[in-house]
């Protein structure tokens, strides 16, 4: 929780805003293999990772596509099904032991109305949700298999450690016979 209070401070909500805001998440634990959500299932919460890791994915041909990992101080909810309050077309699963803040739709537009600040801080959080998707799907278009793993290695190294290497050819949107392709290639490179 301290976590989420210093976020909400760095945003420039006051202390007493950022304790009140804070109030109305509640924790959830979550053990490897946990659903934070499954497809069919309208998303209700938007939720704060306080320890742990994410994968959301979609089922497609009996395989598991990846599209996106959040970890640790991120901010996790399936944007489409929550803001239309839809049935979820993906699914949320713990990969790593977590903890996660949740605050529902209700609590979350309440706090908008009676705090100064914190519509801003909404808008802000939903922007940099759109510019990540965005980016993904620009770099699952236009990048190279090899460019996108250069690219996870850059920014995102600590992934490697974290999740299994088939999550990560999932992520990448290759195979893992590729994968483990461009991974020979990368150590040939560096040797």
């Amino acid at each position: 929780m301290i976590h989420l209070i210093r976020l909400l401070q760095e945003a420039g909500i006051d202390q007493a805003d950022a304790s009140l805001i804070a109030q109305a998440f509640t924790a959830k634990v979550f053990r490897k293999g946990d659903y934070l959500l499954r497809e069919g299932t309208t998303c209700r919460h938007v939720g704060f990772v306080e320890e742990g890791l994410f994968l959301f994915f979609i089922l497609a041909n009996g395989q598991e596509r990846i599209t996106y990992t959040v970890g640790k101080n991120g901010f996790l909810t399936s944007l489409w099904s929550f803001l239309q309050q839809k049935p979820a077309r993906e699914n949320i699963r713990c990969v790593q032991k977590g903890r996660v803040w949740l605050i529902s739709q209700p609590e979350l537009l309440r706090l908008q109305q009676q705090v100064v600040g914190f519509q801003e801080f909404y808008t802000r959080l939903l922007e940099k949700e759109i510019c990540c998707i965005e980016e993904s799907r620009y770099d699952l278009i236009a990048l190279t298999a090899e460019e996108r793993y250069e690219k996870l290695l850059h920014e995102s190294p600590h992934l490697l450690q974290q999740i299994p290497l088939h999550y990560l050819a999932a992520l990448l949107g290759i195979t893992g016979r590729h994968l483990s392709r461009i991974r020979a290639k990368q150590v040939v490179r560096t040797s």
